[in-house]
């Protein structure tokens, strides 16, 4: 009886913090300058593509790769920020027409990447404490989409700035939502599927 009672708790996982805060995956848009030489506002604002997807509307309402915005507001972001939580709207910049405008409300700045490939996603640390192998002890919600799926583990290794490292396992020690792009590996243990997201980019926010 002692070793079957011992058997069931080995399989038993605890969550301990798991915050009730929920995720918003809506409106993550990956930008980058527009240094097209030409009058402004019809040159020099940003590109616009909304993250894990082939494309968006415009503000001519066709769907693109990428849509122009003339500006984002309410500010305008530094240099090292190319991802934007917001919204992409139409705006009328009188004898120039309707244009996109990009109402962000909050801005990340990114590392470098080591990998062209992968997807975009928020990852936290669930609170679940297991007392056996694997544990999944990470969620993961893919940007712009409704997939949510838990992980055993979040690789960190091909991060190169040992401080950005640090920062992330802050972020996910501390129970918080950390923005990265990245790829999974996975791999079976004990019959029972381990899934690793590989973090080839972080994403810190600046407001």
């Amino acid at each position: 009886m002692t070793s079957l009672i011992f058997a069931i708790l080995l399989s038993i996982s605890v969550p301990v913090h798991d915050s009730a805060r929920p995720f918003d995956p809506r409106g993550y848009y990956l930008i980058s300058p527009d240094y097209r030489a030409c009058i402004s506002p019809l040159c020099g604002g940003w590109w616009v593509s909304l993250a894990n997807r082939e494309k968006l509307r415009c503000s001519d309402r066709s769907e693109q790769e990428q849509c122009y915005a003339a500006s984002i507001e309410p500010t305008s972001p530094s240099s090292d920020v190319t991802l934007v939580r917001g919204r992409l709207q139409p705006r009328d910049y009188g004898d120039f027409g309707v244009l996109g405008q990009l109402y962000q409300r909050q801005l990340f700045a990114s590392s470098p990447s080591s990998s062209i490939d992968g997807g975009y996603y928020a990852v936290k640390n669930n609170g679940v404490v297991c007392i056996t192998f694997p544990c999944f002890t990470y969620t993961e919600y893919e940007l712009n989409s409704r997939s949510v799926q838990h992980l055993t583990g979040v690789d960190l290794s091909q991060i190169e700035d040992p401080d950005l490292v640090d920062r992330a396992t802050s972020t996910l020690g501390s129970g918080s939502y950390l923005i990265v792009k990245g790829s999974h590996k996975s791999e079976t243990k004990a019959d029972v599927q381990e899934v690793v997201l590989v973090v080839s980019q972080v994403f810190f926010p600046t407001n």
